[in-house]
């Protein structure tokens, strides 16, 4: 379970890393505005946010489910092989 302190810290860095994106997208691109770069973070959101409902599904096999024997051999490079798997989105946007 995360501490509230992280919970805080990781929404922080959550809002400033698709803040920065966005800013990023519309700099790069030339955007004709804010709406344009609004659009592009939300299309961005959704896709990230259907990626992360699959994850959680009954249908996926995820390390989230697994036995108590298995969780023993936690280790974060089977975390990260996970979600770069079933949200590459969110791990392209957090590189």
């Amino acid at each position: 379970m995360w501490s509230t302190c992280n919970q805080i810290n990781t929404k922080k860095k959550g809002y400033q890393t698709i803040h920065s994106a966005k800013l990023s997208i519309c700099s790069i691109h030339h955007c004709e505005g804010p709406a344009t770069s609004d659009r592009i973070l939300l299309e961005v959101a959704r896709k990230i946010k259907s990626e992360m409902k699959f994850m959680g599904s009954v249908d996926n096999d995820s390390i989230l489910r697994d036995s108590i024997q298995a969780l023993k051999q936690f280790s974060w490079d089977t975390v990260y092989l996970e979600l770069e798997a079933n949200i590459p989105t969110l791990v392209k946007l957090l590189r």
